[in-house]
């Protein structure tokens, strides 16, 4: 069918805008929320079912379209000082082209697109063009991940940023003296990180953390931190260091040289592998800066760094050059992460999923292990790794509570399941996790499953609130189903995990860190994705507390439970332990 003009709304308001038919406008929404409440302004051209559908046949097209882009790049001269163009690339390639599939194929074909620029609706012919700009336009958005990543492609190096730069490398100099021993942590908080630091700084530890600073006043505050903590070290300052790109070489010829690489690349449109090389171009570039300034700011200092993830070129660049100068450097298993079926879209997808995040291809970084299944997946690929006692548990440390796995003896009237699945805006990294249009769709599938049972279960709603699911929104969903229906605030994670008999969700660093805590969890969502697809054997056992409820779970959802009797038997070591050791 073709529509004259079809109207692309990324926010609400947009609809005030909307030319002579108003409300009637023929539309399609990016935003779920909007959507669900205006459903007689949209043509129904989001379909979950489809779109979960399409998901693992894009999981093999992005991992066809990433490779032929990362061969075509590697032998550039420009970059050959990047020691892996796989790990650096691949995941930013990743998400951008698993959006870029994504709202390709939810857009009709054969009509005129119309989307709400500055202030006023500009008319796009083509697809490709209007995704490019979609693209730009969430670049300002905030919390999109498009501004995450710009954030590494579009970095105005003024006058006043080199200033600050050379600023900190004085202080810097000064602050590391050679006689101690530094703990450089990959972020200032988030994460494990605030656990770590909290115990590092309580053992008297000299703590540092890197500060993802982009504006000038970020880059004072940190500067300001830096020098109190240089003259007048106190628990009360936490120093931070921030990274600006120094670029020695301005030859723009690289950019040339990958436009004319891509254009053997038949997979993506001519006018998006454009825009795609200009920004793989900037961020190899501002790669390349990154490691010159980490090179002038780590000097022979017994510096010990500890990574969440050492994707993305700030962490890459800091996390090789720590490497380089033979500092300890440890990579943390971060999210969750499962063995799955070579050469699927579940193997696929898991392999971007760990890289950088479980593991790296910089050699001498030391893996830390939270768990069983990270330990079988490194194994699995031949990686050297230590196992850790999961962060978690630090955690319950600092909060001074106990954390006890599950109880077979204590009998619950009703299941308690807790459901913390993961979205991803506009389809980044499908088929792993949700978009925001498949995940409400599966929470009512799975509200109403578990309504057959309503009498026997209670479902608590964990997630994080973003641009397209508000808590508002997510009320009026499960409002049918408020008697056994419930979404968490005000809360802790760890103490719904813990008040939780069970967890559910597709993908998610939850299902680790339940399975860490002895809970029966589920992998379950809108797509095909199994997390849990090659551990059949684990089981739940007919003496387990409340496994008559669990099971008749398992019969609504069509998926099983899996469940680890003594998920922390074998012998891991603390993560506070290793580092601290002289």
């Amino acid at each position: 069918m073709k529509y004259p003009q079809l109207y692309i709304l990324t926010k609400e308001a947009e609809k005030n805008y909307l030319s002579d038919k108003g409300a009637n406008s023929i539309c399609i929404t990016l935003n779920s929320e909007y959507f669900h409440k205006e459903k007689e302004c949209n043509s129904n051209f989001i379909d979950p079912e489809k779109t979960a559908k399409d998901s693992e046949e894009i999981v093999y097209n992005v991992e066809k379209s990433s490779k032929e882009i990362i061969n075509s790049i590697k032998g550039i001269d420009s970059f050959k000082h990047i020691q892996s163009l796989d790990e650096l690339l691949g995941p930013y390639l990743y998400l951008r082209l698993s959006s870029y599939f994504y709202i390709y194929n939810i857009l009709p074909n054969e009509a005129t697109y119309l989307l709400f620029l500055e202030s006023e609706w500009v008319s796009f012919q083509s697809k490709e063009d209007l995704i490019i700009a979609i693209e730009k336009k969430l670049t300002k958005t905030k919390g999109s991940f498009y501004r995450y990543l710009e954030s590494f492609v579009e970095i105005d190096y003024d006058p006043i940023k080199r200033l600050m730069g050379f600023i900190q490398r004085v202080i810097l100099k000064y602050y590391f003296q050679k006689n101690e021993v530094y703990y450089l942590l990959s972020c200032s908080k988030g994460y494990f990180i605030d656990q770590l630091k909290y115990f590092l700084l309580k053992n008297k530890k000299k703590v540092i953390s890197y500060y993802p600073a982009r504006k000038n006043r970020h880059y004072i505050y940190s500067l300001y931190k830096l020098l109190v903590s240089t003259i007048l070290p106190n628990r009360f300052i936490k120093p931070t260091f921030f990274i600006l790109p120094i670029n020695k070489n301005k030859d723009t010829s690289s950019y040339t040289e990958i436009l004319e690489r891509l254009k053997e690349i038949n997979t993506l449109p001519k006018q998006y592998l454009n825009k795609l090389g200009n920004d793989i171009n900037k961020y190899l570039v501002n790669t390349l800066g990154f490691l010159n300034y980490t090179d002038l700011i780590i000097n022979k200092t017994i510096i010990r760094g500890t990574f969440h993830t050492t994707r993305f070129p700030d962490l890459y660049a800091l996390s090789t050059t720590l490497v380089s100068k033979k500092c300890k450097t440890y990579l943390i298993s971060h999210g969750t992460h499962t063995k799955q079926k070579k050469f699927t879209a579940s193997f696929y997808s898991s392999y971007q999923l760990s890289l950088g995040s479980l593991f790296t291809k910089t050699p001498s970084v030391i893996h830390c292990s939270q768990s069983t299944f990270s330990d079988d997946y490194l194994s699995l690929n031949g990686y050297s790794f230590v196992k850790i006692k999961p962060m978690i548990l630090m955690q319950n440390q600092l909060n001074s509570k106990s954390i006890n796995i599950i109880s077979n003896s204590k009998v619950n009237p009703r299941l308690k399941i807790l459901y913390a699945s993961t979205i991803k805006e506009l389809g980044s990294r499908t088929f792993i996790y949700e978009s925001s249009y498949e995940y409400i769709y599966s929470l009512q599938k799975l509200c109403s499953r578990l309504s057959l049972i309503q009498n026997q279960v209670k479902l608590v709603v964990r997630i994080r609130f973003d641009n397209e699911i508000k808590y508002k929104f997510l009320s009026e969903i499960i409002e049918p189903y408020k008697d056994f229906v419930k979404i968490s605030k005000g809360t802790s994670f760890i103490n719904d995990l813990v008040d939780s008999n069970c967890l559910i969700s597709l993908s998610s660093t939850t299902l680790e860190e339940a399975i860490n805590l002895g809970k029966p969890v589920m992998s379950y969502g809108m797509t095909n994705y199994d997390h849990f697809a090659c551990y059949e054997n684990y089981v739940l056992p007919k003496s387990l507390d409340q496994y008559h409820i669990l099971s008749k779970v398992e019969e609504l959802l069509g998926r099983n439970f899996v469940y680890l009797k003594e998920p922390l038997k074998l012998h891991r070591q603390s993560f506070l332990d290793l580092i601290t050791d002289q």
